[in-house]
This record gives structure tokens, C-alpha cells and sequence, in this order.
């Protein structure tokens, strides 16, 4: 049976109850059909009065001890959470869920705004957590919410694995994320924008600018939330443009949404297509390290590819993946940086290959992913040209290490004497991991400028001592037509200047307790005295310097001798973040002060 909720305070005459018994007949309906879903229901809810977020999905599990359980699209798709719900009798069956659920009350909670910064700042997403109970039956359900008086429908699950259906309408909705332009209805196109995102939070929303026939007809905008199926969308309430009537849209090759009867379609830009197929090799793996080689069989397009924590990507699709590569090149875009720059510094053309030291870990699944990009003719975002290529690969087992080398191995707050400019201590938070294990490390962080991250350099380790050695003038990247090394400081004719040649640069000492340490410039046989190293750009006998890094002042290189306290004994290397590992590595921050051009000394 279906149970209809209106107005059930009637005249008591008009009917075989009294108003008091159809209203806890109608609780008893309620309930009952909620409780009906074996599997649960899929929950089509909208948030926020005037739907300006559109709809998400949610699944709920009513159970017959007054427990609700929880899962949603912006939450793990493993994850669940169970919370009290009640269904009572006031101006109808009202549907309560009166304790909180972590996962449900995201969307109606003023704490999303306030703690996640999502929505507004005192309200959230402005969601219900209370609804009147319209319909109700074994096979669908419809709410009204009581606080924004948007319904919400509920559809039978048909599956008990919600992970994994979660995760297909997760998928679906990611895949279905492209920038709509037009909507054509019967051949006449009519302008559209889509917005994808609103407050921190995703949106789905269309607005289509509909112009009747007609010479004095005006322009109208028609405003369209929807939520995502797994095959396309459905609109809130029927989208009315003209003489046609649409209720759901299907997905089709990629970039356009089109009603059953094709009459009306909803489409962004055909995308560019490429046959460009890329062959993935995988050698000199190690527990820490591995060499990638890309191959593509079309040599003069360009394509982006990049080494992923199998953990990180488990859960995404392949157009997923690839829009969030694609996304980072655009975010370039947005800066005003011209598409041959952001080329040339974060994507390939023909064969490449990439090392990737002390970037992975032990045992650890990993995949490389390539696929094909290409600009738009509009030059306004690039976008995904092929499918996506994979290979997948596995770390191998971290060796035993000896106690010194170990001792060495984590994070240490490393403190200069003074500085050039500041003539004061800097403090720095530098890394040490392994690169071969009892011979060398690598070290990140003791630099003020913005590659203190970016790059790590060799230390060498002595097993006899358990000292480490720095050595002058490593070549760690390339920017234009300089090579980027790190290059020993010293004073020089009243003033400082870096020190070119091939020589032991700085040294550290274990103290006893092996948890501090002692690191000093190197006195060389010439009478050179090094005070410390850093990051700079050559050219032959020519060097320009790097901007300093938040925190610290420009060309304000530090003193030794350096302080050093160990605050973090993490593991050997890094552990796998969401990240990519790219080959290329670069960022705006990575500018030179080239104004600033000046001649190295030679310690020969």
C-alpha cells in the first residue's frame, strides 16, 4: 500500500478515524516502508532552500531498533555511521533524524560551515534533518524537508554492498564533471553555464539562457539542479524548455547529456581525440627508488604521465585520474602563465624517462599513469586526448641498516650560528632518508629559498666514523640555461660569495645519545673557510640566487657552525601521500633573482 500525507486534521465526521488514529496510521505506514528495504534506500537529497548546490546521493538503512545507518558520496565510500531516527505524528509523519550522524548531518549540520569551511560560515549546506513524510510504499519514498521544503526521494538498493555501489555513483558523477556550453533542443542552440562548485563544495547546477521565438521574446534564464545517476542525471523537477519536457539525461561519448528521444541534448565541447598509445618500462627498482621510461608511438603530441601510491588511486576512476593531472595544468592556467610554459615544464613530447629517488616506499604498490593532452582551440584549459595507460609495479624489501646510518635517518631542527643579513639564528627543519643504505642519504630542508623542498642533495655517510659528508657544487635540476646546485658560501673581499670546485663542503657528527648533532663548514688546505651552503643558479663562472622561502629574508644565507636536535625518528623514507610523483619538477616559486648576476670564485 501507498500512504498519501495531507492534511489530516479534517473534520473527525468526514472520515471512519478520528484524526488522531489516521495520524498514528500514517506513522505506522511510515515506518514500516522505511523500514521495508532490505538493502537499504538510495536517497536523492537536496540541500539548501533554493537548491543552489543541486543534489547528492546518500543511502540509509532504517532498522527496526530505531538505528539509521549512514553512507554518503562525500564521505569514504567504506565508510558508515549510525545515529537514532523517530518517525512521530504532528502535522503528519515526520521523519526525524534526532541524534547525530557524522555522515547524514554533514549537509544540515551549521558546524560543516564553521569547522570545514564548506557552505556558509554559520549555517553549512543549510540541509534538513527533519522531513514530512509524503508518500510512502516498499518502492519509493518522498520527503519534504521541513527546514528548506525541498523533497528528497528514496529508491530501493538493490545491492547489500554499498561500498562498491557508492563508489560506481562516486565514479559516475566524477566522469560526468565536464563544462556544459549548450543545450540544443529540436536543432536550436541555446546558451549554458554549469556550476560545479559553490562555497568550497561541489555543485550541480545548470542555467540555460532560453530564448523563445519570436522578435520581441525575451530572454530567460532557466535554472536546473540536478544529482548524478550512474548513467547521467536527474533534474530536480522536470526541465521545461519550449515544447519539450525533461525529467533524466543520459551521458554519452564523454561530453554531452541527451534525452531519451534525442530531441534534447546538454553538451560542453567535442573533445579532442587521439590514437597515441604509450608503452610504460619500469627498471633499476629498489626499495626507495625507480627509473620510468615512457614511450609514446606518436612523437610530436604532447602527453603528461606520472607514478601514483596504488592506495592513493584505488578508488578512482581512469577519467579521474586524468582530470586530476589535467586540473593542476589548468590551475597554471588561471595564474596567466602561457599554455608553451606549462608545457615545457610539466608535460612530455616523444620518448621520456623520469629516476624517482627516495620517493617511494618499502613493499609498497605503485602505479605509472600516461595519457595524452592537448589545448583547446580556445586556449582556455587543456584537456585529456587518449585513454589512460597503466603499469603497475611493487617496491622492494628495505635492508638492514646499521645504528649510526639508522641514527641519522629522520627529521632534525637544524640551528645556524647567525646569518649575512639578519645577523641572527635560523632555524630550519631538515630531512634525512635513505638513498643506498650505509652509504649515502639524502637531506631536505637546509636552504632559505623556495627549493628548500623541492630538492634533496647527497650526504655521504662513513661507517667507521658514522659522520656524514656534504660535497660542493651537486647539480640538482636545471631552470633556462643555469644548472641548479648546491654550492658552499664564503666571505669573500668584505662581503660573501659561493665557492665553485670539487671538495667536502660541510660535515656532521653524531653527538653521544645519537639524538644531536654538530654540522660545520669545511676548511680547506687553500685557507678557504666555508660558513655554509645553499641552493644557487650557474653558468659557467656566472651565478644568479634563488628568492627566499616563506619564513626567511631574501639572500639571507646562514652561518654555521649548526646546531642540530632530532624531533622526528619517522621511517626511512617517504611514506606514500595522495600526490603524484612527477618526473619534472616545478612550480611558479622556482625564480631566480636573475638581476642579480654575479661572478663565482673558483676554490682552485
Amino acid at each position: 500500500s501507498t500512504l498519501f500525507v495531507s492534511c489530516l486534521m479534517e473534520d473527525d465526521d468526514k472520515f471512519s478515524q478520528s484524526a488522531s488514529e489516521r495520524l498514528e496510521t500514517a506513522v505506522e505506514e511510515a515506518t514500516t516502508a522505511l523500514q521495508s528495504a532490505a538493502n537499504g534506500w538510495r536517497m536523492e537529497l537536496y540541500p539548501e532552500g533554493n537548491r543552489i548546490y543541486g543534489g547528492y546521493t546518500v543511502f540509509l538503512k532504517f532498522n527496526a531498533d530505531g538505528t539509521v545507518v549512514a553512507s554518503s558520496e562525500h564521505a569514504d565510500p567504506t565508510q558508515t555511521a549510525t545515529s537514532y531516527y523517530t518517525v512521530e505524528g504532528e502535522s503528519g509523519a515526520v521523519l526525524s533524524f534526532d541524534t547525530y550522524n557524522e555522515i547524514f548531518h554533514f549537509y544540515s549540520s551549521p558546524s560543516t560551515g564553521a569547522e570545514q569551511g564548506i557552505g556558509t560560515a554559520n549555517g553549512g549546506l543549510e540541509g534538513d534533518s527533519d522531513f514530512v513524510v509524503m508518500e510512502a510504499s516498499n518502492e519509493f519514498i518522498k520527503l519534504k524537508g521541513r527546514k528548506t521544503n525541498n523533497y528528497a526521494y528514496l529508491y530501493p538498493l538493490e545491492t547489500s554492498d554499498w561500498a562498491t555501489e557508492m563508489q560506481a555513483y562516486i565514479n559516475a558523477a566524477s566522469d560526468m564533471e565536464v563544462n556544459c556550453k549548450t543545450c540544443t533542443v529540436d536543432g536550436v542552440e541555446y546558451p549554458v553555464t554549469v556550476r560545479m562548485s559553490l562555497n568550497n563544495f561541489t555543485a550541480r547546477v545548470f542555467t540555460i539562457a532560453y530564448t523563445p521565438a519570436g522578435e520581441d521574446a525575451e530572454t530567460q534564464e532557466i535554472t536546473a539542479p540536478y544529482v548524478c545517476t550512474k548513467t547521467g542525471i536527474r533534474f530536480y523537477e522536470p526541465l521545461t524548455i519550449g515544447n519539450k519536457t525533461v525529467s533524466e539525461m543520459t551521458f554519452k561519448e564523454d561530453y554531452y547529456f541527451e534525452n531519451e528521444d534525442g530531441s534534447v541534448r546538454i553538451s560542453a565541447a567535442e573533445p579532442i581525440r587521439s590514437d597515441n598509445q604509450f608503452t610504460i618500462d619500469i627498471s633499476d627498482l629498489t626499495f626507495s627508488s625507480v627509473t620510468v621510461s615512457v614511450t609514446p608511438t606518436i612523437d610530436d603530441e604532447y602527453y603528461q604521465w606520472a607514478v601514483f601510491p596504488k592506495s592513493s588511486i584505488a578508488t578512482m576512476s581512469d577519467k579521474a585520474i586524468m582530470r586530476s593531472l589535467v586540473d593542476e595544468l589548468n590551475s597554471y592556467l588561471d595564474l596567466g602563465l602561457e599554455p608553451e610554459i606549462i608545457l615545457s615544464a610539466l608535460a612530455y613530447m616523444g620518448p621520456s624517462e623520469g629516476t624517482f629517488e627516495n620517493q617511494l616506499s618499502p613493499e609498497t604498490e605503485y602505479v605509472v599513469a600516461a595519457f595524452g593532452i592537448a589545448l583547446l582551440e580556445d586556449g582556455s584549459a587543456f584537456t585529456s586526448t587518449t585513454d589512460l595507460f597503466k603499469e603497475e609495479f611493487t617496491s622492494a624489501e628495505m635492508p638492514p641498516l646499521e645504528e649510526d646510518y639508522a641514527a641519522w635517518i629522520g627529521t632534525w631542527e637544524v640551528t645556524s650560528t647567525t646569518s649575512e643579513k639578519t645577523q641572527s639564528p635560523l632555524t630550519f627543519m631538515v630531512t634525512f632518508s635513505v638513498k643506498v643504505p650505509n652509504n649515502t642519504l639524502n637531506m631536505t630542508g637546509l636552504s632559505v629559498t623556495t627549493l628548500r623542498s623541492a630538492y634533496s642533495v647527497v650526504a655521504d655517510y662513513d661507517s667507521e666514523t658514522g659522520m656524514i659528508t656534504i660535497a660542493n657544487q651537486q647539480k640538482v635540476g636545471v631552470t633556462g640555461d643555469y644548472d641548479i646546485k648546491y654550492v658552499s658560501r664564503v666571505p669573500y673581499n668584505g662581503s660573501y660569495t659561493i665557492l665553485t670546485g670539487e671538495y667536502i663542503g660541510m660535515g656532521g657528527m653524531l653527538n653521544p645519545g645519537n639524538t644531536t648533532a654538530t654540522m660545520v663548514g669545511n676548511k680547506l688546505s687553500s685557507g678557504w673557510e666555508i660558513y655554509g651552503m645553499d641552493f644557487f643558479a650557474l653558468r659557467g663562472s656566472s651565478y644568479a640566487q634563488f628568492y627566499a622561502d616563506s619564513g626567511y629574508t631574501d639572500f639571507d644565507y646562514a652561518f654555521g657552525p649548526f646546531s642540530m636536535r632530532k624531533v622526528d625518528t619517522r621511517a626511512a623514507v617517504v611514506q606514500p601521500q595522495a600526490k603524484p610523483l612527477y618526473a619534472k619538477t616545478w612550480k611558479p616559486g622556482m625564480l631566480m633573482h636573475a638581476s642579480e648576476v654575479a661572478t663565482a670564485v673558483s676554490a682552485e
